[in-house]
């Protein structure tokens, strides 16, 4: 089954001092419950390891209470690289991965 991945932006005061720049917050809904949508979420994700891998993948963490995501493209370096830092909230039959778009730490 698909992952509806769409987000869901909120407009917040960040947005209103700064209106070039889009909102970090973000929300992707699922039709899953948390359990199974942070099981397929940890399914396409890897963890960070001594060596980095030779192909673009997703980089991270997921449990339910803390979700950390990073992109890694082979070859290239990215000081200011975007990190999504999250976690699931239980939503009717299903749920919502909440969280924001921040720099990377490195």
């Amino acid at each position: 089954m698909p992952y509806d991945a769409r987000p869901f932006v909120r407009c917040h005061a960040m947005s209103a001092r700064r209106p070039d720049k889009p909102p970090r917050d973000a929300r992707f809904a699922s039709a899953y419950p948390p359990e199974a949508a942070v099981a397929r979420l940890a399914a396409g994700v890897r963890r960070r390891g001594i060596l980095p891998p030779r192909e673009e993948v997703m980089i991270g963490r997921v449990k339910e209470r803390r979700v950390v995501l990073e992109r890694h493209v082979p070859r290239t370096r990215n000081a200011f690289k975007p990190v999504f830092v999250g976690r699931f909230q239980p939503a009717g039959t299903g749920s919502i991965l909440v969280g924001r778009f921040a720099m990377h730490w490195s």
